[in-house]
């Protein structure tokens, strides 16, 4: 692959598709969930009660693991940052989620963030960590992360640590599959599996592009669940005998 192979962001794009369907697909159990994309954040699954922003971070090949000053995280706090300071999103009602397929190295700080262990103590060292990091790295491609983390009042430090968390070793594209199948399960008979997976993908790549075109403000999991109920009555229809006329 050469310098400048655009294969691993395409790969990206394809993932955060996906990974939203699998997560819709995951909301049954939630009031009306929805979903947008590039919206606030790359995937926003919402429901009457609360949102979720969704960071996805996509690798081909292994990635290194992640640290206290991994490009991964500090771009993605950036992103929340500028979004509480604006006032886009709330603090107190709001679950951060960065989704990557890198591990979280266990010497970092974010490792608390994986293993969602946040008490007062180990939110207070999170935030040690970060503070150390923006004010003395000198990655300037890093520079407007720090600025903008750095705009945060402590309080809003506080919030945002314990909005956060980090999901690493995400599901690949195979095991997101896998698990959307799983969920397909309970419609469909197994023969009908591969089908209707292939048929439902397409159904939602045409929703993601009106989607993203502004022809449709979101997705909501109703419509999903109306066009799976219409694919399980094709194939019903589809299995059903022909009687031929006998001349």
């Amino acid at each position: 692959m050469n310098r400048f192979s655009a294969k691993e962001p395409s790969l990206g794009y394809h993932y955060q598709v996906r990974y939203a369907l699998y997560l819709l697909l995951k909301a049954k159990d939630k009031e009306s969930p929805l979903v947008k994309l590039e919206n606030l954040d790359d995937v926003e699954i919402l429901d009457a009660n609360k949102i979720e922003l969704h960071q996805t971070k996509f690798h081909n090949k292994k990635a290194a693991n992640l640290t206290d000053s991994s490009v991964d995280i500090w771009k993605t706090i950036r992103v929340w940052s500028e979004l509480a300071l604006i006032g886009d999103i709330d603090l107190d009602n709001v679950l951060l989620l960065l989704v990557t397929t890198s591990k979280t190295s266990k010497n970092s700080c974010l490792y608390d963030l994986s293993e969602n262990k946040k008490t007062d103590k180990v939110v207070k060292s999170v935030i040690g960590k970060l503070n150390n990091v923006s004010n003395s790295s000198t990655n300037q491609t890093l520079k407007d992360a720090f600025e903008s983390y750095n705009k945060l009042s402590i309080p809003q430090k506080e919030k945002l640590v314990k909005s956060i968390w980090i999901e690493d070793n995400a599901l690949d594209f195979e095991a997101l599959k896998n698990s959307i199948n799983n969920e397909l399960q309970l419609t469909f008979l197994p023969e009908h599996i591969s089908t209707a997976f292939n048929d439902l993908e397409g159904w939602w790549y045409d929703q993601c592009i009106q989607h993203l075109e502004g022809k449709i403000d979101y997705i909501t999991f109703d419509d999903t669940r109306r066009y799976i109920s219409y694919l399980n009555d094709k194939y019903k229809t589809d299995s059903l005998p022909i009687d031929m006329a006998i001349s």
